[in-house]
């Protein structure tokens, strides 16, 4: 069953299209201008843009010209808004690519999403996968030996230890660990007493 809505909309464009024929001027909505045309196209043109005003209060010029405005912007701004080749807008190459990103994420708004998302790619499966493959590969395994020796990666291993051990949780399992050492160690001295 068709909604109430549709029945007012068929019956306002069928309005629209008999009064547009019973004369020689035509309503341009868009424009809103009158013009003097018979043509079959401008007359089904002017029906949609009807409809489009009744639903989004723009004519379909409005939303062409929002749209092409905010691609515009965006790639002033350097944001990646990359069109399909077949459009023939722009081409694009990966040096480009890399520029655009560049000039995008060295904004600070920008920064905080990059870090996201790199979170959440590192989080993904099939990444974790991929790096601990990587990380028993005699290529890998030299990669990361090389890596932990760097001083700032010392630096920032030693401030993250120091930060792990503080933990209450950590502390009450690390001294646990330690009775149990001191336990053991004195039955195997005992052992080699009585023995």
């Amino acid at each position: 069953m068709i909604h109430l809505k549709w029945y007012r909309l068929i019956i306002i464009g069928t309005a629209l299209v008999l009064t547009t024929s019973c004369t020689e001027f035509a309503l341009l909505m868009s424009g809103s201008s009158i013009a003097i045309s018979q043509n079959a196209y401008v007359k089904a043109y002017n029906g949609i843009d009807v409809l489009t005003i009744m639903r989004t209060d723009k004519s379909l010029k409005g939303h062409v010209y929002d749209n092409a405005k905010k691609a515009w912007v965006e790639v002033k701004e350097g944001k990646e808004y990359i069109y399909d080749k077949t459009w023939g807008l722009t081409t694009t190459n990966l040096e480009n690519r890399r520029k655009a990103n560049t000039k995008y994420y060295s904004k600070e708004e920008n920064k905080e999403h990059k870090r996201a998302y790199a979170r959440e790619y590192a989080r993904r499966p099939e990444v974790i996968a991929r790096r601990k493959a990587y990380y028993y590969t005699l290529k890998g395994n030299d990669y990361y030996k090389k890596y932990y020796q760097k001083p700032e990666v010392k630096k920032k291993m030693k401030a993250y230890h120091k930060k792990y051990n503080a933990r209450p949780k950590v502390k009450i399992a690390r001294h646990e660990w330690y009775l149990k050492q001191l336990m053991n160690d004195n039955e195997t001295d005992k052992r080699r007493i009585r023995g």
